[in-house]
């Protein structure tokens, strides 16, 4: 069962306040809600598959998850046979107005999260995401255009256009 319902964020400290911080969060998960009072839970919104093997992953978090520069990326949770693992991947879009973030993961052989999130994550699933890192920015990486040329080259290969894509 799905809930739409939005609660606020005070509504949930409250609730979590008076009948615990953990009995909230757990029927909030039961009812398929990616509200949280600790967690930045994001449904899955829409999969394109890119090629055989390898998905883009349109995620839309809850309200705790706090955004992200092009070029950072962030640990993504799944649970599978009731066991949570975890990746990190990169985000493959610049930040967007409706707040929906896309991963892009292509699957490798020994890959557990990967040959999940390719063969059998299915749109409405909920996922963690963890805090956002990394510095390959443009923030930190372009040059001093005081004292600089202003021109750059990028370049990118393997799993490294990604962060380049976004």
């Amino acid at each position: 069962m799905r809930t739409n319902s939005q609660l606020s964020s005070k509504v949930l400290r409250s609730l979590s306040k008076i009948l615990g911080q953990e009995f909230v969060n757990f029927w909030l998960e039961q009812a398929g809600s990616t509200q949280s009072t600790d967690r930045c839970l994001a449904e899955v919104v829409r999969i394109d598959r890119e090629t055989a093997d390898a998905v883009s992953l349109w995620l839309k978090p809850n309200a705790l998850f706090k955004g992200f520069e092009a070029g950072q990326h962030v640990n993504l949770s799944v649970t599978i046979d009731d066991v949570v693992h975890t990746r990190s991947y990169s985000f493959s879009n610049a930040p967007t107005a409706d707040g929906l973030v896309r991963l892009t993961i292509k699957q490798t052989p020994t890959g557990l999260v990967s040959r999940f999130a390719v063969n059998q994550l299915e749109s409405g699933a909920i996922v963690e995401l963890g805090d956002v890192f990394g510095d390959m920015t443009l923030a930190n990486t372009q040059p001093d255009l005081n004292t600089q040329r202003p021109t750059m080259l990028l370049l990118a290969a393997g799993s490294g256009i990604t962060p380049m894509i976004s």
